[in-house]
């Protein structure tokens, strides 16, 4: 997982894991995927298909902000249905 401040892309650990870029994962071609991301405090958990993928822990951002999305530059990526939902 990666965050971005003043334009600086940092990568941020895998919890257990330590800095592995996120996590290798089939994504089928043609189809729709789910990929949901939930934050409480500083640990984030980031599911793909409603399988739990990987924790990262961060306190960049304390404030409530922006959300943005990225995609890796080889990538054809289209989303849909972006929901940020506070609870």
């Amino acid at each position: 997982m990666r965050m971005v401040e003043c334009g600086e892309r940092a990568d941020l650990p895998l919890k257990g894991e330590g800095r592995t870029y996120g996590k290798k994962v089939n994504v089928p071609r043609g189809e729709w995927s789910a990929l949901r991301m939930t934050a409480q405090g500083k640990l984030f958990t980031v599911y793909f298909n409603d399988q739990r993928l990987y924790e990262v822990e961060d306190e960049t951002f304390k404030d409530a902000g922006k959300v943005g999305l990225r995609t890796k530059a080889d990538s054809v990526t289209h989303f849909d249905d972006l929901r940020v939902i506070a609870r």
